[in-house]
């Protein structure tokens, strides 16, 4: 029940974000879309408003993860707590942050490449507390999770979110003249952070991708 609900989550999710973003000139070619994942650089400091199947999309994402934390830190922690504990926090934060600073497309896109690893997480952690386990089977589901947790973690979240934080914020520091100064003034400091917090989800995830991979072998 536990995983058969999770999964179920995670691909409403993931099917949820993909509507929202499709339309979008920042889904990639590769994803269906008729842009570049990076182009959200480009609205990044725009103060357009979200729509309201954005924000219903962020209320699910934050009351998941705020679900998750409380549960880890308070009812029944899990093991690698301080790790767990720093990955809930950060998500939370990014949440709460890119929703109050309209960092919205970076945000949901984030959001939709962690949860359709999950589902490839989730499957083979299913199946094998079944009773009957055909173990070829299992071996081909942990190679599917592992290929899709690298492309989606590792080289999506670092191409897609990390580099355009960085060249957001590299934009802002020597090309100021392309900003507006207000907005220059509002948005310099959250893009700093918004570039400290990616990076170090990033790490996270290279070093849970090093547990998965040692794991497997």
């Amino acid at each position: 029940m536990k995983w058969g609900f999770s999964i179920f989550y995670y691909i409403s999710t993931t099917i949820f974000a993909y509507i929202i973003l499709l339309p979008t000139s920042y889904m990639p070619t590769w994803l269906g879309g008729n842009g570049d994942c990076t182009d959200c650089i480009r609205y990044v400091n725009s103060f357009d408003e979200a729509t309201s199947a954005m924000e219903i999309y962020y209320g699910i994402q934050f009351g998941k993860h705020f679900g998750r934390f409380f549960q880890h830190v308070f009812i029944r922690p899990e093991g690698n707590f301080y790790e767990y504990t720093l990955h809930h926090a950060l998500s939370m934060f990014l949440i709460f942050f890119s929703y109050m600073m309209n960092f919205w497309m970076i945000g949901i896109f984030l959001l939709m490449i962690h949860d359709v690893s999950d589902v490839f997480l989730i499957v083979p952690r299913a199946y094998r507390d079944c009773k009957v386990i055909y173990k070829p089977l299992l071996q081909i589901q942990y190679v599917v999770m592992a290929v899709t947790w690298i492309g989606c973690r590792i080289f999506m979240l670092s191409y897609c979110a990390v580099y355009t934080a960085m060249k957001n914020l590299y934009v802002a520091t020597y090309y100021p003249e392309r900003f507006h100064p207000i907005q220059l003034e509002v948005m310099y400091l959250p893009a700093v952070l918004m570039a400290i917090m990616i990076s170090a989800l990033e790490v996270l995830q290279i070093f849970w991708t090093y547990h998965i991979i040692t794991s497997f072998i």
